[in-house]
């Protein structure tokens, strides 16, 4: 089976390189980062990789040659810094949203239908607050739109990858300052987060292929994560810190069933279907929510991620 994965050297698409490769699946992968590209062909010398922009139509025509090749698509390229797109916007959208359909089109203009393609969404995009929430929203509707049928995989922030506190935390340690714990402002609310890891991820996106493979497509998300707050973190790493105030708009927990959504079975257990209704009881979204979904402590985060300073 030829796999096709956007966003290749990122966390995710790395990842699921390293996980597919190792499965015996050929893989082509496409981003811009021709440097990490250069460094990953070291490593995985039977994988393609094609240095593309795709928010850039003029990287239409390629797309399509390497779609016609591919049996699924895991889209999972996108500008991703959450204070940047306000001051990007247009970069975001070209990238986010314009990309997303230039990919769509090609894979559809080549399979006819877009059920072997999988968008990899965010949290963010559900009642979305920032520029990058919105550009995710609107390439996950382009995704399902009619002529399309795409799936979407939705999920939070992956504990522990490039760009989490985690990661911020060993860069303000390693610069002799204290780690910054973010506040809600005005509130005194402390951040609480999905616990997903990256192997974690790549078990969902897993999941989401087989049930596609079944014909079963939509949007997916995962519905027993365990959840912790950033402050017991904190607290359990024992390291001196710092509150300061969380960035304009960035959400304080993790949603990932919006009111006015609903969810229904799919054949995995680590998985279940978006449907659109409403539901009056607040216990149907507790799960879904980091701040009402089963808690961890602190030093269980930690200590699942074998995580300290050396």
């Amino acid at each position: 089976m030829n796999i096709l994965i956007t966003g290749g050297t990122g966390s995710l698409g790395s990842a699921l390189i390293a996980d597919l490769v190792t499965k015996g699946y050929s893989v082509t992968s496409i981003s811009r980062d021709d440097r990490k590209q250069n460094e990953m062909r070291e490593k995985f010398p039977s994988v393609n990789f094609y240095a593309l922009n795709i928010g850039d139509a003029s990287s239409y025509q390629q797309m399509v040659f390497i779609s016609q090749m591919q049996d699924i698509c895991i889209h999972t390229a996108a500008m991703k810094i959450v204070a940047e797109a306000e001051y990007q916007p247009f970069a975001y959208f070209n990238t986010n949203c314009m990309g997303t359909l230039y990919l769509l089109q090609a894979w559809q203009k080549t399979h006819g239908d877009c059920r072997q393609f999988l968008y990899i969404n965010s949290d963010k995009a559900v009642d979305p607050l920032t520029t990058y929430g919105l550009t995710k929203a609107l390439a996950g509707a382009l995704a399902r739109a009619e002529g399309y049928d795409a799936s979407v995989l939705r999920y939070g922030n992956v504990v522990g990858s490039n760009g989490s506190f985690l990661s911020a935390w060993k860069r303000q340690v390693d610069l002799g300052n204290p780690i910054k714990v973010k506040q809600g402002q005005p509130s005194g609310e402390f951040p609480t987060r999905f616990f997903l890891t990256m192997p974690g991820a790549v078990d969902l996106v897993e999941a989401a292929i087989t049930l596609m493979n079944k014909g079963e497509g939509g949007v997916f998300l995962p519905p027993n994560l365990p959840a912790f707050s950033v402050m017991d973190v904190a607290d359990a790493t024992e390291l001196p810190y710092q509150i300061v105030g969380i960035e304009p708009a960035e959400k304080l927990h993790e949603i990932l069933l919006a009111r006015g959504e609903g969810w229904e079975a799919t054949d995995s257990p680590l998985l279940v279907r978006r449907v659109l209704c409403y539901w009056e009881r607040t216990e149907y979204y507790k799960p879904f929510s980091s701040d009402t979904a089963p808690r961890m402590a602190g030093s269980a985060v930690l200590e699942a991620l074998k995580w300290k300073i050396e």
